[in-house]
């Protein structure tokens, strides 16, 4: 549990910093795209998001929560649908791709990890779709 409080302590800053910096939204020099932004969106955010989820996941799975009576399948499919809707706000609110590729590897990996249970793995493939579409309309339009 002391875990998850950690990772909420990187990861709240995290998301302050990304918002004041203005991420995908206000226009900076290449270099500091490449030497600031990159680094806060690809590497720390989208990272400490997804070891964030994983954690909390973790925590639950040790401490045998039941789920509210919701099976294991049903939540992973709710993760699913989070993950691809927060990826897909910040690629249509902020512009972030590398974000949102991170999140795209996060879901194909799932679905090869659950590829024998069919409704995980195509779940999980859907929502990759979707979100990939949603990041070519996005690069289209810019």
């Amino acid at each position: 549990m002391l875990s998850i409080v950690v990772m909420l302590g990187i990861l709240i800053p995290l998301i302050i910093i990304y918002q004041e910096l203005e991420i995908g939204i206000k226009r900076v020099s290449r270099i500091k795209k490449f030497c600031l932004h990159a680094p806060i969106s690809i590497i720390y955010l989208i990272w400490i998001s997804v070891a964030t989820i994983v954690n909390v996941a973790c925590a639950l799975y040790f401490y045998s929560w039941n789920g509210w009576g919701i099976t294991h399948t049903v939540w992973t499919i709710i993760i699913l649908f989070a993950a691809a809707a927060i990826s897909s706000l910040m690629v249509i609110r902020y512009r972030d791709i590398p974000y949102t590729g991170v999140t795209v590897w996060a879901l194909v990996g799932i679905a090869l990890k659950h590829w024998d249970y069919s409704l995980i793995r195509n779940v999980a493939l859907l929502v990759t779709i979707v979100v990939m579409i949603i990041v070519i309309i996005q690069l289209w339009r810019n």
